[in-house]
């Protein structure tokens, strides 16, 4: 992909308006995040861990603004798999769609296809079973992204 300028890291804000930020990270199902809003005027930041790069939603505009270039946000719906841990490549055919922001300017579109997620139990380090969460969807790691329960 053909940018302009290098992809340098932002470093996040520790103020807005006089009013420090408040920082919490988060995940989706691939895509990480750090998140804060100004309580005074209302400005939203957000930060992808994947690429560092800094978005700003401001009172008023539309959508989020890539704080490098000023360009609009898109995104992107990445398509997870879901599969039977239990056997393999197996599952029902149904799918987890995922939202993914990126500067089109400066960061490179991910691809529609992401990482397969799987329906199983969750299991804890103890070796125990949460049978509340036998049909949760789970990502390689274990972390539960859908619960289980209705």
């Amino acid at each position: 992909m053909e940018t302009e300028g290098s992809l340098t890291p932002y470093p996040l804000p520790e103020t807005c308006c006089g009013v420090e930020l408040s920082w919490k990270e988060g995940q989706r199902i691939s895509y990480r995040f750090k998140r804060a809003n100004c309580s005074s005027c209302s400005t939203f930041y957000e930060q992808n861990l994947g690429s560092t790069q800094l978005y700003v939603k401001k009172l008023g505009d539309d959508c989020f603004k890539h704080e490098g270039c000023g360009e609009d946000i898109s995104s992107i719906t990445v398509s997870h798999s879901v599969h039977m841990k239990e056997f393999g490549l197996a599952g029902t055919g149904e799918v987890l769609p995922e939202e993914f922001p990126f500067c089109p300017k400066h960061e490179e579109r991910p691809s529609e296809y992401g990482s397969p997620v799987y329906y199983g139990p969750v299991v804890f380090r103890d070796g125990a079973i949460d049978a509340n969460e036998s049909q949760a969807i789970v990502d390689e790691t274990g972390r539960v992204i859908r619960s289980g329960l209705a």
